[in-house]
């Protein structure tokens, strides 16, 4: 009687950890957004100071990289001249797998073929520091190219399709312990298609990111007059988490055990 029921136990058992998969499954938690701003405020509003729409951040506003003003609102995005940035201290939030997300367009900035020119979505060293010394990050381009650019140097750059004065969405994943990028996309006719490998390899030689806990967005342009535009930003972080049906079966499982251990004894 005993050891039939021993044996009934076991296979029970068994199909439980069988059900549950017998491993530590993970699932990707629910993005959580860290930061997220619209820019839908009033036309002129300064965006140096301001706190972001959703902040889940200890403290974290817009720290602009000059305190000459010129990241102002306009038509419900962000207007910001030549050679200035954006950022919000990431403070603890800036570890593991984060995404990256902004609607870009690099407006009238610079000439084709100026060296940094263009609308950039990315992370600064600094929240105060200049974006051509501390930025790491990706880069809408004037001469039609997405880089990821390091400092005053770019690691790697695909060719893109992209006009003057036109939004593109554009989205990244990056882990910051290790400085790999991911699922790279770009919105807009022709961009379908393109190959970034060539950033995903780069990102892979050294974590160029380490140390720049800043979330940033900047303006490269060439003279006065000149403009770059930035909405929807938007930075979220995942988890990964123990699957609830693993978790419940393994339970089960070793109540049961327990229950067999007891009965054994007596």
């Amino acid at each position: 009687m005993t050891r039939r029921f021993l044996r009934s136990l076991s296979l029970s058992c068994c199909s439980l950890l069988l059900l549950a998969g017998f491993s530590t499954t993970t699932r990707e938690a629910a993005a959580v957004v860290i930061v997220a701003e619209s820019f839908d405020r009033t036309d002129g509003f300064e965006m140096a100071g301001a706190t972001p729409n959703v902040a889940n951040l200890q403290g974290g506003v817009f720290t602009a990289q000059t305190n000459r003003g010129g990241y102002l609102v306009s038509n419900n995005t962000l207007k910001f001249g030549p050679d200035h940035s954006l950022s919000v201290p990431l403070g603890s939030y800036y570890t593991g797998d984060l995404s990256l997300s902004a609607d870009l367009s690099r407006g009238n900035l610079g000439n084709s073929g100026d060296f940094n020119r263009g609308v950039a979505l990315g992370f600064n060293a600094s929240p105060t520091g200049s974006w051509n010394v501390t930025f790491t990050g990706l880069r809408l381009t004037n001469s039609s190219t997405l880089a990821f650019q390091s400092g005053n140097s770019v690691k790697a750059s695909v060719s893109v399709t992209t006009s003057s004065n036109t939004f593109y969405s554009l989205s990244y994943d990056v882990n910051v312990d290790t400085g790999v990028i991911s699922t790279i996309s770009l919105g807009g006719s022709g961009n379908s298609s393109v190959d970034f490998s060539p950033i995903y390899a780069a990102s892979q030689s050294t974590n160029y990111f380490a140390g720049s806990p800043n979330l940033s967005v900047f303006a490269g342009g060439s003279a006065a007059g000149q403009y770059g535009y930035v909405d929807n930003l938007s930075l979220s972080n995942t988890t990964a988490v123990p699957e609830p049906s693993t978790v419940a079966m393994l339970a089960i499982a070793g109540g049961i055990a327990t229950a067999a251990a007891r009965r054994r004894r007596k």
